[in-house]
């Protein structure tokens, strides 16, 4: 398979995963505490709800999957294998995971308020561990390019790419 085919079906596998986080998260926050939460909105009526929060949902998918790609397109073009990193490819990698960490709490706390919706600390504990324990952590370690594929911590551990 040649660089520019493995390059198009990785970009498109972090779109599909983040899409699937992105539902995944919108749907066990829904089904689980959305009621409750619609309701301590100002008796919100549930649908409006889901509306405003499928829109804090999607922004959400949208930064995460945002820095899964500026690590993948860093790891596959940016970062030389024969000259020393300024920073450091792990480092790079763990202040990306940080910002996914961080938008996974802040577009939350900030939007909810701005579209008018209340949400507790499932939707915070969901949010980090769909988007970015899944969307960036395991996505960057599936997607990393095999010349950085130890860079993302873990990856030793949970994959064998030795092949």
């Amino acid at each position: 398979m040649s660089r520019m085919t493995r390059t198009i079906l990785k970009f498109g596998l972090i779109i599909l995963v983040t899409v699937i986080c992105s539902a995944l998260f919108y749907y066990l926050i829904s089904s689980t505490v959305g009621h409750q939460l619609s309701t301590a909105s100002g008796n919100m009526v549930f649908e409006r709800w889901q509306e405003k929060f499928s829109t804090l949902t999607k922004l959400i998918g949208v930064f995460t999957g945002l820095c899964s790609l500026v690590w993948f397109f860093m790891a596959r073009a940016g970062f030389k294998l024969n000259s020393p990193s300024g920073v450091g490819r792990r480092t790079f990698w763990a202040v990306i995971a940080a910002a996914s960490t961080v938008g996974s709490i802040a577009i939350p706390m900030i939007l909810s308020s701005n579209l008018g919706i209340k949400i507790n600390v499932v939707v915070y504990i969901f949010s980090i561990i769909i988007f970015t324990g899944i969307g960036y952590w395991l996505l960057s370690i599936v997607t990393t390019p095999k010349s950085f594929k130890y860079t993302p911590v873990g990856a030793m551990t949970l994959l064998n790419r030795n092949k």
